[in-house]
């Protein structure tokens, strides 16, 4: 298989349109072959063909006299370079021709140190052990032939002396006496010191000689341990004056832009020194990167291109390709890899380059090309294959391996997405990409699923299960919520999220969601449905209670709210009342449970937004007080002060607290609310056998220990001791309370006072401020007063009165007296609640009384009633049952002669306000006495009495008309009575003179009665007044009668107005004064 894989060779020709290469290469071929020039650069981005342009420039001059060296700095970068640049030059200098390769080799060899000089001074000395094995061999060699004659001797028959035996055996050992000394040599251990550490080693036999022997030495050696600059000059001035005067070499250092910068700093240095002593006979050709080549000079890239221009004054610049000309250099070297031409396909690769060329690169180079043409080979041959799927594979390369971006990137969708500062993608062009490949390819899921076919070389279901399920699924095991939003972008999310609700719990879904932002509701509301469809299915609500996962939910709803009617949220909801409904019965077994079910009661109402006291059912006493009396801040949603409880429940969760040693709040808003003064469920329960919660506290209070707790102080309320035992002596010893809460303190010692009608003076009363905190304690406090009256009576004591009188009027204008003594109240406690309140609101109060009237007015001690009371209730128009009460009271009263005659005479001040009211309401009232009561009051009557003042004016206002007419008609036989004294008829005609009429136009002439009271007009004006407004028929008067009123009326004209003016009088007013003239 024919790979066709471009390598990093030079090009042989250039096949770029415009030929900038060709041409110079050209130029360059003939600069370089100009004595003049010793050093020449080719400045060129990384890649843009700087070799290539070389190759074909030498191509161009080389002949047998001109010669090419090369040097890769490359190669050398780690190594040494100058001894490397040392035999890299004598390679090319041996293939001069006529140079002398033995001065260059000796030439090269000097550099380089192979050839060195030393003197050496030795200072040997030989060992006693080698001395004695010296003699002891010398010893032996002479006495051998004597051992073989002496030995020999002893094979004899004849006997020998002792002395012989002796001298064999001494002869023996000096024959045996080396190897004796040798063995004794070997057996003696020598102390040997190795690296500072002394060990002990057994010689070898050999060592006795001189050859192992210890020798001190001293020598001057010169070497040199790396090849330096003085070297490099040597070893240069050498070869060249080695080579013939015609021989021209040109020296190219290449790649010196792809070493490290202190690399570059050396071979720099090493280019100056080569370029002094070169001379004509060697050239320098340097193709180099500007740019990276002044930052290793210096860390000022302008300052570091003054240090090239300077030492290389000649440089020629290679030009960038254009883009016609590179696209067709693209295409050139796309057909020659490929092995086929795509116009098409090469030209949308081409836009892709153009529009995401990495950043280290300046502009296309020919090297790039061949770089991605590789890339785009190989990875064809291991990747599916599709229409046009090298675009794609060019796209991954550019940004995945060159750019070095997450593929996750490629996929994502951008279409809502605007650049943000500090984004290292540029948005907008990514934005082209896609729209390009949208164009080329049927639908976006296509390229998409293309682009991740390239990246895992597989098919694309693996390839899309790879990429994003299980990313997926652990984002959102592990909450990571910005992975999870780059995931949603990205090709394939739909079917990933769908499938990922099946493999995660529900609850890691739920917390999850929760962690999402409120930057993140576009995401959220994409996922959302989905997740509650499947809470609707699984509902982990019916399991046991999981405050994490509710809170969660309740954490979304404020972000999204849910659908009210949700399954998840109704079936549950309906379970949660359910649950509550049978709450006292569970209590009684555990209480956890319960305190759980308020819990998610609170959580799922702020969900719902409902109303407990609404969609709840009520909740007993009992269970109130155990789980939400002063609960408000931890159940915030279920709003416990909108919760009422009747008195009768508030006494029955009190009565379970105290039982239970609950520490509750007597005075929290909800007990407070419905507590009354002299309520009859409350009342029953102080009369009860005192609890061993209460009668503790009352014992601390007894035996003066600290009570320290404001809730404990407050339910020393609850012991009927408190109302009935003076306790004072033991209020003064809680000085704890007294110093820490002194409005707590006044408050309760005085509502003690009221509540047991101790009205001695308190220590220090003067110091109490009546602040709203310290009227507001009291308030509560005269709750547990066991009634009215007993209140009402503390206002009388001047010593507190300014003090609790603005409790007081708080707890009866807020209604909290559930029963009073209507009986007192209009007798004793009116007036002072009057004071307190006012008259209208004394009557707004008592007006919730009304219907017991009839026990306030019974037949007793009427005239006890406050005036006042009568008086003002006079100024209202309610009151209506108690307003027929007073009427039949006054109907009784007037139901006899002689309570007609009390109320003529004098009537009490309650019975005439009474009958004020009744006038002023405009009643009537039937008097079932003979109506002649009244006209025989002023017969019967002593004269003195009817001489004083009478309250008949009072009753007339009441009495119906044809009572009243009767009642007249009577009185008016009375004036006609001659038989009684004139002065009852005047006083009758005082009280009744405005309805009694005088019109009597009659045959008879018995005047005389009337004729009387003449005489008497001048005594009382009210008679002469009245008598002047009447009308007479004197024509039928008798002579005597008229001339009895004439002479009175004329002589006192001034007193009758009106009959003066009369026709009857006037004729005779004019004869009167004429006899008056003549007498």
């Amino acid at each position: 298989m024919n790979l066709n894989i471009y390598t990093d060779e030079p090009a042989k020709k250039d096949v770029f349109e415009g030929k900038a290469h060709e041409n110079l290469a050209l130029k360059l071929a003939v600069i370089a072959q100009s004595d003049e020039i010793s050093i020449i650069g080719l400045d060129g981005y990384l890649g843009s063909g700087k070799s290539t342009i070389i190759d074909m420039a030498m191509e161009k001059i080389q002949n047998d006299d001109i010669h090419i060296i090369k040097f890769d700095s490359e190669i050398y970068h780690y190594g040494a370079t100058k001894k490397a640049l040392i035999d890299i030059l004598y390679d090319g200098f041996k293939k001069t021709p006529e140079v002398n390769h033995e001065n260059l080799s000796q030439c090269k060899d000097y550099a380089l140190g192979n050839i060195y000089n030393y003197k050496r001074n030795v200072n040997s000395k030989i060992s006693l052990w080698t001395l004695i094995f010296i003699c002891t061999s010398v010893i032996c060699l002479q006495t051998l032939r004597f051992l073989i004659t002496d030995f020999s001797s002893l094979f004899t028959s004849r006997p020998l002396p002792y002395s012989q035996y002796i001298k064999v055996f001494l002869e023996f050992l000096l024959v045996i006496s080396p190897v004796l000394v040798g063995c004794l040599y070997t057996r003696n251990k020598k102390e040997i010191l190795d690296n500072g550490k002394v060990t002990l080693s057994k010689p070898s036999f050999g060592d006795i000689l001189k050859r192992n022997s210890e020798d001190t030495i001293t020598e001057k050696i010169i070497i040199n341990k790396e090849v330096g600059t003085l070297e490099l000059k040597s070893a240069l001035e050498g070869f060249i004056n080695c080579t013939p005067e015609k021989a021209r070499i040109i020296l190219i250092i290449d790649n010196l832009d792809r070493i490290s910068p202190s690399k570059i700093k050396e071979i720099w240095s090493d280019i100056e020194l080569i370029t002094e002593i070169a001379g004509s006979k060697l050239k320098i050709l340097i193709p180099y990167s500007g740019k990276h080549v002044a930052k290793a000079l210096s860390e000022d890239e302008k300052e570091g291109l003054e240090f090239i221009s300077k030492r290389i004054p000649v440089t020629l610049f290679v030009p960038p390709l254009i883009s016609a000309g590179w696209r067709n250099g693209f295409l050139s070297f796309w057909e020659d890899s490929l092995g086929e031409l795509n116009n098409e396909e090469c030209y949308e690769v081409c836009e892709l380059i153009e529009r995401w060329l990495p950043k280290n690169y300046s502009s296309v180079t020919p090297r790039f090309m061949k770089r991605i043409i590789n890339d785009i080979k190989l990875t064809s041959l291991t990747s599916p294959s599709f229409p046009l799927h090298r675009i794609l594979i060019a796209f991954y390369i550019l940004m995945v391996r060159y750019s070095l971006f997450d593929f996750k990137i490629l996929i994502s969708s951008y279409d809502n997405i605007e650049k943000k500062e500090g984004d290292t993608l540029d948005i907008e062009r990514m934005k082209a990409s896609h729209k390009q490949f949208n164009r080329l390819f049927n639908s976006e899921d296509e390229w998409k699923k293309g682009l991740i076919c390239i990246h895992f070389q597989t098919n694309s279901e693996f390839a899309v299960s790879e990429l994003i399920d299980e990313p997926l699924e652990n984002s959102i095991r592990y909450r990571e919520v910005n992975e999870f939003v780059k995931l949603s972008s990205m090709y394939g999310f739909d079917k990933a999220w769908k499938k990922s609700l099946h493999h995660v719990s529900i609850e890691e879904i739920i917390h999850f969601v929760d962690s999402l932002s409120s930057q993140d509701l576009i995401i959220s509301n994409k996922i959302l449905p989905a997740v509650i469809a499947r809470f609707n299915k699984d509902n982990p609500l019916n399991k046991e209670y999981n405050e994490g996962l509710v809170r969660a939910l309740v954490r979304i709803d404020n972000k999204i709210p849910f659908n009210r009617n949700e399954a998840f949220l109704s079936n549950h909801m309906g379970n949660l009342k359910k649950e509550v409904s049978n709450s006292e019965e569970v209590m009684r077994k555990d209480t956890k449970p319960i305190l759980h079910l308020f819990e998610e009661v609170d959580l799922f109402l702020a969900i719902t937004k409902e109303k407990f006291t609404e969609c709840f059912p009520p909740v007993s006493g009992e269970i109130f007080f155990r789980f939400l009396l002063d609960q408000e801040g931890k159940y915030p949603n279920i709003n416990i002060c909108d919760i009422s409880l009747d008195i009768e429940k508030i006494v029955l969760g009190m009565r379970y607290a105290i039982e239970n040693g609950l520490n509750f709040n007597l005075f929290s808003p909800q007990i407070i609310e419905e507590m009354k003064v002299d309520d009859e469920y409350f009342e029953e329960f102080i009369k009860e056998d005192v609890s061993p919660y209460i009668e503790n506290i009352y014992s601390n209070l007894k035996i003066s220990n600290a009570i320290d707790s404001i809730f404990d102080f407050r339910k020393l309320a609850l012991d009927s001791r408190w109302r009935s035992s003076n306790l004072s002596l033991y209020f003064l010893q809680q000085s704890n309370m007294l110093s820490q809460n002194p409005s707590e303190y006044y408050a309760s010692f005085i509502a003690h006072k009221i509540a047991s009608g101790d009205k001695s003076p308190i220590a220090n009363i003067s110091d109490v401020e009546v602040t709203d905190d310290f009227t507001n304690t009291l308030y509560n406090y005269l709750h547990f007063v066991a009634d009215l009256d007993t209140i009402a009576s503390s206002l009388s004591n001047e010593n507190i009165k300014e003090i609790i009188s603005p409790a007081v009027k708080k707890l009866i204008t807020n209604g909290k007296v559930s029963r009073i003594n209507t009986y007192e109240f209009i007798r004793n406690l009116y007036n002072p609640i009057r004071e307190l309140l006012g008259r209208d609101n004394a009557l707004l109060f008592f007006s919730a009384w009304d219907e017991h009237a009839d026990a306030a007015l019974s037949n007793k001690n009427h005239e006890k009633i406050s005036e006042d009371f009568i008086c003002d209730l006079s100024s209202r128009k309610d009151f209506p049952i108690f307003k027929n009460a007073i009427k039949k009271l006054v109907a009784n009263n007037l139901s006899s002669k002689e309570m007609i005659y009390s109320y003529i005479r004098q009537p009490h001040i309650v019975y005439r306000e009474m009958l004020g009211l009744l006038s002023n309401d405009g009643v009537k009232i039937d008097v079932s006495v003979d109506v002649r009561a009244f006209s025989d009051f002023y017969i019967e009557e002593d004269i003195k009495s009817i001489n004083k003042e009478v309250y008949i004016e009072d009753i007339i206002p009441i009495l119906h008309e044809e009572t009243l007419n009767e009642i007249v008609k009577a009185l008016m036989d009375l004036l006609e009575r001659k038989d009684l004294d004139p002065k009852r008829q005047i006083f009758a005609i005082r009280d009744f003179g405005n309805l009694l009429n005088y019109d009597v136009n009659s045959s008879r002439n018995d005047n005389r009665a009337i004729a009387k009271l003449f005489s008497y007009a001048k005594e009382y004006e009210f008679l002469a007044k009245w008598l002047d407004n009447q009308k007479y028929y004197f024509s039928k008067w008798s002579g005597e009668d008229k001339k009895t009123v004439e002479a009175f009326v004329l002589n006192n004209r001034n007193s009758f107005p009106n009959l003066i003016k009369s026709k009857y009088f006037k004729n005779r007013v004019s004869n009167h004064n004429i006899e008056i003239d003549k007498n």
